[in-house]
């Protein structure tokens, strides 16, 4: 299975991914965002020049690596996956992006906690029942920006609130959320 850059300027480029990454059954309920889903993601978020990103449960960087394709100015990747994030350093050192990242290898809410950064964008792409919307939501709240975005994958069944901007793309749906300016 490859993960293509979409678009940018790393357009077509094919990420890393271990060896049986992705495969059933592996220990972790992994799968890379299908580019369907990456496209229409980022046609909301551009354009994304200057911006500061967070790729939460980044795995191989999928989404912050789009981001620093279509323009982001920085994008801070937090994985705890030791493998996965190996293989995101290699990714960045491909697309010489290791100056416009930061890779901190922990779990998502104790970086939320702990983080004095502020973003314009927050990615979160978690294993699929692993936590809920109304779960990581207060804690991304306190690090956007006024006027960011907050976007996450979820499988089609997970709840949202009402108010959610939501998208679905077949067993996958994607809430969209606005801190005010």
């Amino acid at each position: 299975m490859a993960t293509v850059i979409v678009a940018g300027r790393h357009r077509g480029l094919k990420l890393q991914i271990p060896k049986g990454y992705f495969s059933k059954g592996s220990a972790r309920d992994l799968r890379p965002t299908k580019a369907v889903v990456r496209k229409s993601v980022f046609q909301r978020l551009e354009p994304l020049e200057g911006k500061q990103v967070c790729d939460l449960y980044a795995g191989i960087g999928t989404l912050g690596i789009e981001a620093l394709s279509r323009g982001a100015d920085h994008v801070t990747f937090v994985e705890n996956d030791r493998r996965a994030v190996s293989v995101l350093k290699q990714n960045l050192a491909m697309v010489k992006a290791e100056d416009q990242s930061t890779v901190t290898t922990t779990d998502v809410v104790s970086f939320l906690g702990a983080t004095p950064r502020c973003f314009d964008v927050v990615l979160a792409d978690p294993p699929y029942h692993s936590i809920e919307w109304v779960d990581l939501h207060p804690l991304v709240r306190e690090v956007l920006a006024p006027g960011g975005l907050f976007i996450m994958e979820l499988a089609r069944s997970a709840p949202l609130p009402g108010g959610i901007d939501a998208r679905a793309f077949g067993k996958t749906k994607v809430g969209l959320w606005r801190k005010a300016a």
